[in-house]
């Protein structure tokens, strides 16, 4: 009787380790999707800095009024 829930045991054990491998690696995954993210978003952040300080030191151009010119005042 020992022997047989032993090897209950054991059987449930092994496959909470193969549970457990599966769960690992699905984290692993998801902190290298995390860190690709991470990267993406510093990126895009230095390229939405560089657009806003080459658009805040360029002067306004000739064509671009700072008022529109078909403005109606009530």
């Amino acid at each position: 009787m020992s022997e047989v829930l032993l090897r209950e045991i054991l059987s449930e054990i092994s496959g909470i380790k193969q549970e457990m491998s599966g769960m690992k690696q699905d984290i692993q995954f998801l902190k290298d999707e995390q860190a690709k993210i991470k990267q993406a978003v510093l990126e895009t952040n230095e390229r939405v800095k560089q657009l806003t300080d080459k658009t805040t030191s360029t002067p306004p151009s000739i064509s671009s009024p700072a008022v529109p010119l078909n403005t109606k005042h009530y």
